[in-house]
């Protein structure tokens, strides 16, 4: 008994020193992230989040790009933040979308690609708030014998207008980046993709982007108020 005890002692002051050590807290119920540009709410099965112990709403909210949601149990990680417009970027802002068609587009594998395991790339288009985004995923494969996995990296891109800058500074990127790993070889993995993906959509449907120009948006036919975001089903 007295061992046994020891040993429940010994397990109990190591649970309390890692949680301290973590540099991570659970997320509470209904708490808002918030930066200087977006906000979201976390997703209904918040007890399975976590988010830097740094992050505090009052303060944070000052500071551009959102901290990232840690689903440390199951792989997974999503993070949503806005940013300067990129022209090298596909050219989200083009009326016609003749650029960003409906297709889904195999992105061709180079060899520097190949030799990092990369197994197939993904793009096609995706609708956030009825903005056309683009969305993409690559696979990445490692393991060996006895473990065999792979990384699934997934992103959203979305083009609008800020209405507080003036010129090209008003145009503003959302992005949205969310990932997971998982064991190949039984269905954790595609309970876990099911699970990150659901919490995506959930989350988007509570995002709000502060400074977005609604008006000019509408203006320049930049709304799909017949579209909305649909869970990839890559």
């Amino acid at each position: 008994m007295k061992n046994l005890l020891k040993v429940i002692i010994l397990f109990l002051t190591s649970l309390l020193f890692t949680s301290c050590s973590s540099p991570y807290r659970q997320v509470k119920v209904n708490e808002i992230i918030e930066d200087k540009y977006v906000l979201y709410k976390v997703p209904s099965d918040y007890k399975n989040w976590e988010i830097t112990k740094k992050y505090d709403r009052n303060t944070w909210k000052y500071e551009d790009g959102t901290p990232a949601l840690y689903h440390i149990r199951s792989n997974m990680e999503l993070a949503i933040w806005e940013k300067k417009y990129d022209l090298i970027n596909v050219p989200l802002f083009e009326r016609n979308g003749e650029y960003l068609d409906s297709n889904v587009k195999e992105i061709v594998l180079t060899k520097e690609d190949r030799a990092t395991n990369i197994t197939y790339a993904k793009q096609w288009i995706s609708y956030v708030h009825h903005m056309r985004c683009s969305e993409g995923v690559f696979s990445r494969g490692f393991g060996g014998e006895y473990y065999s996995g792979g990384l699934k990296m997934y992103g959203i891109t979305c083009g609008f207008y800020d209405k507080t800058k003036k010129g090209d500074d008003s145009k503003r990127e959302l992005v949205v980046s969310y990932n997971y790993s998982h064991n190949t070889k039984n269905n954790i993995g595609k309970k876990t993709e099911a699970e990150i993906k659901r919490t995506v959509k959930e989350v988007l449907s509570t995002l709000i982007i502060k400074n977005i120009d609604l008006e000019r948006m509408k203006k320049e036919n930049l709304l799909h108020y017949d579209k909305e975001y649909k869970i990839s089903k890559w």
